[in-house]
């Protein structure tokens, strides 16, 4: 996971029970601290498994909030594909942690594209805008943006237009959706002191009509 994924792991607390079902309770209220305890992963057996699964979780969730992972024996038992199985389960908490599921690299032959160029020493944003209509003649503006130097985390919002001055409407809304997107951005951007783009490439359909 450190090596494939980039995440940072501590070795963690190994603890064993005899009978879960019975010793399952007590042992999380023990040992789950919600200062300190980011993750909690289970192993479980295929006998009782159901009653296991939610026993876990309904505690994870009502009365120990925290970030959990559960995983059958029988899976990492799988050892033709267990490198298979465990990037799965790798993915699945780092999603559980708002991390990149996928990313988009630039190819190589773009390497002194000025895009390429902009992410790897600006901060950087690439928007999409669209407006639709319908065929009572309404139309509604539609923006994404991407808010992270993998491009795997989105703003995304719609306005509708005036129905008459829908062209004036267009520029206010614009505005109003550049406004929320950089707010996005700056806050997604927190650690950094809440920066705003520095270079923003905006892809667009036509809005003539």
């Amino acid at each position: 996971a450190q090596v494939a994924f980039g995440m940072q792991m501590a070795d963690p607390k190994r603890i064993k029970l005899e009978n879960q079902l019975d010793e399952l309770d007590e042992a999380l209220q023990r040992e789950v601290h919600q200062n300190s305890t980011q993750l909690v992963l289970m192993l479980i057996p295929n006998k009782d498994s159901p009653k296991v699964y939610q026993r876990f979780k309904r505690k994870m969730i009502a009365d120990l909030p925290c970030i959990s992972q559960v995983v059958k024996s029988e899976t990492i038992r799988k050892r033709q594909s267990i490198a298979a199985v465990l990037s799965k389960v790798v993915l699945q908490i780092n999603a559980k942690f708002s991390g990149p599921l996928w990313n988009i690299t630039i190819s190589k032959d773009l390497e002194q594209d000025i895009i390429q160029e902009s992410l790897k020493t600006t901060p950087f944003s690439i928007v999409g805008l669209d407006v639709y209509r319908n065929n009572m003649g309404e139309r509604t503006l539609a923006m994404t943006a991407t808010i992270d130097k993998s491009y795997s985390q989105y703003f995304s919002m719609s306005a509708t237009l005036d129905k008459e001055e829908w062209q004036s409407s267009l520029l206010h809304e614009i505005q109003n959706l550049f406004r929320h997107a950089l707010l996005c951005f700056a806050g997604a951007n927190g650690a950094n002191h809440g920066i705003l783009p520095d270079k923003i490439v905006v892809y667009r359909a036509s809005v003539s009509s």
